[in-house]
């Protein structure tokens, strides 16, 4: 397997960092992911912190990749959420579907309504 670099774009829009026996997956919203953070404004009525994005990251996954919940660790500070894996794949697969909610801002939308606030 090929050491990943943190700006490959096959974890866009976040970066990755593989450190001890672990990788982590660093999501800055104010980075490319911060078009859409108006959903949360709109559905919330306030603008998503780190772990506001952590709580509907994991509606994501429950909702798309089910599985990848027992192997996905998050954390949040300020405005960052971070995930960390043994295995960069379902690193992969999160921001895949984050990449899919730039495209199709309703996934998001539909993930709002189904966490609750922070």
């Amino acid at each position: 397997m090929r050491e990943p670099r943190s700006d490959d774009d096959e974890y866009k829009p976040g970066h990755v960092l593989h450190y001890d026996d672990k990788w982590m997956f660093i999501l800055r919203p104010y980075e490319e992911i911060d078009k859409v953070s108006f959903l949360f404004q709109e559905e919330w009525g306030y603008e998503p912190n780190g772990a506001s994005w952590q709580a509907v990251i994991e509606t994501l996954v429950s909702m798309h990749f089910p599985k990848l919940a027992a192997v996905l660790n998050f954390d949040a500070e300020s405005d960052e959420c971070w995930m960390t894996s043994v295995d960069p794949e379902p690193l992969k697969a999160v921001a895949g579907m984050l990449r899919r909610i730039l495209l199709h801002p309703e996934e998001l939308r539909e993930a709002l309504r189904k966490t609750e606030p922070d």
